[in-house]
């Protein structure tokens, strides 16, 4: 009975360190632990909505972090990856967020800026905040960012020795953007069904 008991309790702790694992935010402070998964800094799970606060994330230089023993400020230059709430990923490069959206191939990230567009009007020029996204991509999951286009990607491609020919039969510039009903990005659907593979 005993160690029937002492089963059940193994059970629930390993169920419960499970479920928190899967739902915690936090840090990776090097490429080497965000490769491994590993998070250098763990959020608070138990005050998770709140673990990251977006708002000085994505305005300010530094993140701010609750965990067990408090909170901490992280300048972005120390910072390599984060890991939200609600399981978004974001590398970190030159203090900018750089969303992962898809890693079932190239990793391919977006990146928001925003700027000042001028709008004239009949008497004056006024300008307005405008957000323009940008996508970047990677081979590998540390890889260097560059940004999306055919000719990156064929040259990448030749860098892992892939058939840089195929990009060639890739449609156009303008589907690289584009992704699918569950979210794949055509390029990403194109090279599995070509390769046959997917991570």
């Amino acid at each position: 009975m005993k160690k029937l008991f002492a089963a059940i309790c193994l059970l629930i702790l390993a169920y419960g360190q499970s479920f928190a694992h899967k739902n915690c935010a936090g840090i990776y402070l090097s490429a080497e632990d965000f490769k491994q998964n590993k998070l250098s800094i763990i959020a608070d799970t138990s005050k998770c909505k709140k673990a990251i606060k977006t708002d000085n994330f994505f305005c300010k230089p530094y993140i701010t972090v609750q965990t067990a023993s408090g909170k901490l400020r992280i300048h972005k230059d120390s910072v390599y990856a984060v890991r939200t709430n609600r399981n978004e990923i974001f590398r970190i490069e030159n203090e900018k967020n750089y969303q992962l959206l898809d890693s079932s191939n190239l990793y391919i990230y977006k990146l928001e800026i925003i700027k000042s567009v001028p709008r004239k009007t009949l008497y004056t020029t006024r300008f307005e905040k405008e957000t323009v996204i940008k996508y970047y991509f990677s081979t590998t999951k540390t890889g260097k960012l560059q940004e999306l286009d055919l000719t990156n990607v064929r040259l990448a491609c030749m860098e892992k020795n892939k058939d840089c020919q195929l990009v060639k039969q890739f449609p156009k510039q303008e589907d690289l953007n584009k992704q699918n009903e569950s979210g794949q990005f055509l390029i990403n659907e194109f090279f599995n069904k070509k390769y046959n593979t997917t991570k």
